[in-house]
């Protein structure tokens, strides 16, 4: 008997101990939830641009009849500020940090830019009043500026397709217009097939200091906005307004028909020794 009222009373005690944790824990809390929030609906620009589905010229040619894309005659001149820092700069560290620069500013104009100049470079060397010569300088030239365009948009968004299909054009145009074929290095090849990240739009922060577009005044410091450009980091829907007004289209002709000299000539690091030369690096 004893016993059981010993038990009968331990139960009542938990019991008790039980509502009274329950009461102070839940009924004196202040804790405030708050419901979270959102994700943003609309995806950055560059997300939405159209690609080709293939490594065909009807494929390319079939990415400027989407809605809402620039023609390519409307983007002559898209490289301006790629061949001032071209100009400007001798250290091949700079170039490669400008054109990152260039490409994380706007990369739907040199998304567009990109796939333009590669039209424009076949209607130049299908032409029947272009020599061998005339045609070797031009596609080095291009590749010149499509090679660190498609590095920049592998290093900044982790965006192998601009690498590939320059890969592949190249090798199509190699044997008729060098005679030789292209033979990539393995490292070369690696980099090429690298499946694509899923942090495809993830950003490094942003870097402190002067940037190399800003160090030779080719942009100017936000502390300085231009209105009639597309604010810093920012995807604008199409090509900037500058070359709508034709203010920056006339300032690459000087630079786009001059010589080619030896020291800005690609550099040749993924070709075998028996190899046609080949910008691509």
């Amino acid at each position: 008997m004893r016993l059981r009222l010993k038990v009968n009373y331990l139960k009542t005690s938990v019991g008790f101990l039980s509502l009274s944790l329950i009461y102070w824990g839940w009924g004196c809390s202040t804790a405030e939830i708050r419901p979270i929030e959102a994700p943003d609906a609309n995806p950055p620009a560059y997300a939405a641009v159209v690609h080709p589905e293939g490594y065909d010229l009807a494929d390319l040619r079939e990415v400027f009849f989407a809605p809402g894309t620039p023609k390519p005659e409307t983007l002559e001149g898209c490289d301006a500020n790629f061949r001032k820092l071209e100009s400007y700069s001798l250290s091949n560290e700079e170039r490669t940090e400008g054109v990152r620069e260039l490409v994380k500013q706007d990369p739907v104009l040199y998304h567009y830019c990109f796939y333009s100049r590669i039209l424009w470079l076949e209607e130049q060397i299908t032409s029947p009043s272009t020599y061998i010569d005339q045609r070797q300088k031009l596609v080095l030239d291009t590749y010149g500026f499509l090679v660190p365009i498609a590095r920049a948009f592998a290093s900044e968004y982790h965006d192998s397709r601009y690498l590939r299909w320059a890969v592949s054009h190249y090798r199509q145009m190699s044997p008729w217009v060098f005679y030789r074929n292209l033979t990539t290095s393995p490292q070369f090849t690696s980099d090429v097939v690298e499946v694509a990240s899923p942090f495809g739009l993830w950003r490094d922060p942003a870097p402190t200091g002067n940037t190399i577009l800003e160090k030779y005044g080719i942009v100017k410091p936000a502390s300085e906005p231009d209105a009639s450009r597309s604010p810093a980091g920012v995807a604008s829907p199409g090509p900037s307004p500058a070359l709508e007004t034709g203010s920056a289209a006339a300032a690459p002709t000087e630079a786009a028909t001059s010589e080619v000299s030896p020291a800005g000539a690609p550099a040749i690091s993924a070709v075998e020794p028996d190899s046609a030369p080949s910008p691509i690096r």
